[in-house]
This record gives structure tokens, sequence and C-alpha cells, in this order.
């Protein structure tokens, strides 16, 4: 679907490693099994499971790169529009979400990218 978020291949064999043990609980702890679909796209393959289980609900960690948060947010939308269920959405794998970070007024020390004045403004927000 997104060819630029493909990962590399050390972190395709962390990922299948990672799976297969999260796979080996789920079966040991709850006699689940860990699903795998491929699909021409997240919503195809959303669309199919909740066909499957006839789920109510999706809940997802949010992505920040760009192209991944405007893919979800379709998604979301054509499930609550298709399917009418209920989606939430939870941080991801940041401390403080993006939005939450306020740049002081009259910033002048550089661009978005530079780090410092981006973690001092994260002085200010209570501990995540």
């Amino acid at each position: 679907e997104y060819k630029d978020a493909v990962p590399g291949a050390a972190t395709r064999a962390f990922l299948k490693a990672s799976l297969a043990s999260l796979d080996k609980t789920l079966q040991a702890k709850y006699g689940n099994r860990l699903v795998f679909l491929r699909a021409k796209s997240a919503l195809q393959a959303v669309e199919h499971l909740i066909h499957q289980t006839k789920a109510s609900h999706l809940f997802y960690n949010r992505l920040y790169e760009p192209t991944l948060m405007d893919r979800d947010r379709k998604l979301a939308s054509a499930l609550v529009k298709s399917y009418k269920v209920r989606v939430r959405s939870y941080p991801g794998y940041l401390l403080f979400e993006p939005n939450n970070i306020h740049m002081p007024t009259g910033f002048r020390g550089g661009h978005w990218g530079t780090l410092i004045p981006y973690l001092k403004a994260t002085y200010n927000l209570p501990p995540p």
C-alpha cells in the first residue's frame, strides 16, 4: 500500500520472530492464534476481519508518518460509515503526542526538526 514504509531486512527478521513468539503465547494462554492476512490495502484486510469475526469495535495505535495518518483516518471513516464499527485510537510509540507540544511564541531557534527546542517544550507537560 505504501512502498516507502516497507521495513528493512533486519526489521523484518525481528518482526517475524516477535510475531512467532506472540502467536505461541496466544496459543498457550488463550487457545487463540495470531491471524496473518495479505491484502491489497489495510481497508481490505480490516474489512475481511470484520466479516470473519463480526467485530463491532476497532482499536489501534496511532502512527505519525503523514501518509499513514491519512490512511488510518480514511480507514476509520470508512469503517464507521459502512459497518457502524466503533473506532478508537491510542497514542503510539511516542512519549508525547505531537499535537500536545506547543512551541513558545517567538520561537526563532531553528525549524521543527531541531530537537532541543522541541524537547524543552515537553518539560511543561505532565509526565507521560
